[in-house]
């Protein structure tokens, strides 16, 4: 079977879902013409462009539709010419990360006794949050650190939730004076994990990990009794 050849005339519009133009993408003009030339029953195809924009944010997956309508421009629409569908969605997948962690891998040293906290400071290291992110920080005691938790410095578990509004926390530590003469550096480890009832993989802790040095402030004293010792010849000590 074979059709009398004929032009069909459509305009197509991007219509926003959660993304969003220009953000995310270069809507069409409004009724962008589209048009097939319908020669036979053969299937006809044409193609729309539309511009994706690489904006650098960490959003998850985001989709926007596309619909066609006859033209407007056209009186008379052909009357055996159905659309079906009418739309179709278009996702964008996400390429960006966000990257969290220390903003340095070493703090203090801190002074007992004068230092009464120190600060340590988490941030948004890499990348761009558009929705809200919780980290958990920790002070811990490794096997290879030297200060006592809840002796020289007060333990603290704390969660940090960072947004777009967000991208540095500071975080301060109290340090004790504990008045024992001990070595003269001592060291502690911070920490940060990631909430696990949170979906997004694309945020990545790193580094996850920092030391935090306390300098001791007791003085041990060590010297001669006397300053001149005298002693006779031939006098035993």
């Amino acid at each position: 079977a074979f059709y009398e050849r004929f032009e069909v005339s459509l305009a197509a519009n991007t219509i926003r879902g959660t993304a969003v133009d220009p953000g995310d993408y270069i809507a069409l003009e409004a009724n962008n013409d589209v048009f097939f030339d319908l020669i036979d029953d053969a299937i006809r195809r044409t193609c729309i462009e539309i511009e994706i924009i690489n904006d650098n944010l960490l959003e998850g997956i985001e989709f926007f539709s596309i619909e066609v309508v006859p033209d407007p421009n056209v009186v008379n629409f052909p009357s055996n010419v159905r659309l079906d569908p009418d739309a179709t969605f278009v996702e964008i997948l996400d390429d960006d990360f966000v990257r969290i962690g220390f903003n340095q891998t070493q703090y203090g040293p801190a002074l007992e006794g004068t230092d009464n906290t120190v600060t340590v400071y988490v941030a948004v290291l890499e990348g761009a949050l558009q929705r809200s992110v919780t980290v958990t920080f920790e002070t811990t005691v490794l096997g290879s650190d030297t200060a006592t938790a809840d002796v020289d410095f007060d333990s603290l578990t704390r969660e940090l939730t960072f947004d777009a509004n967000t991208t540095v926390i500071p975080v301060e530590i109290t340090i004790n004076n504990d008045n024992f003469f001990e070595e003269f550096f001592e060291n502690f480890t911070v920490s940060l994990t990631r909430n696990p009832d949170d979906p997004m993989d694309e945020v990545i802790i790193d580094p996850e990990e920092a030391t935090v040095l306390i300098q001791d402030d007791e003085v041990v004293i060590i010297g001669w009794e006397r300053n001149v010792t005298s002693i006779n010849e031939g006098q035993s000590p």
